[in-house]
């Protein structure tokens, strides 16, 4: 008889980011974003548009922060702009703190 095991692929979430403080629940995010997974540790950002006031700059420390959590250590997403296209990548682990690097140790 065959055996079989399951395997988990995880290819999708939503990311959003708000303001602190702001209600959950109430749609409040300035920034969002589909999230498809390469593989456990790499991660690509889907039609990454924040609000034009607001550049991807401002909230990266609250992508790289949550997507830590997952244990996302790359992140990119495929930029394209005056018919260039390009990838974008941060490595989420390399901007930790020496506090940081303890508590994930």
């Amino acid at each position: 008889m065959t055996k079989y095991v399951g395997d988990i692929e995880l290819m999708s979430g939503l990311l959003r980011v708000f303001v602190k403080g702001a209600a959950i629940g109430e749609d409040p995010y300035e920034f969002v974003c589909g999230i498809l997974w390469h593989d456990r540790k790499t991660v690509e950002l889907k039609g990454v548009k924040p609000d034009k006031r607001l550049p991807f700059v401002t909230m990266r420390a609250a992508v790289t922060e949550r997507l830590r959590e997952f244990g996302v250590e790359e992140v990119f997403w495929i930029r394209k702009n005056r018919g260039r296209t390009r990838a974008v990548k941060l490595q989420v682990l390399r901007h930790l703190s020496k506090d940081d690097r303890l508590a994930c140790s």
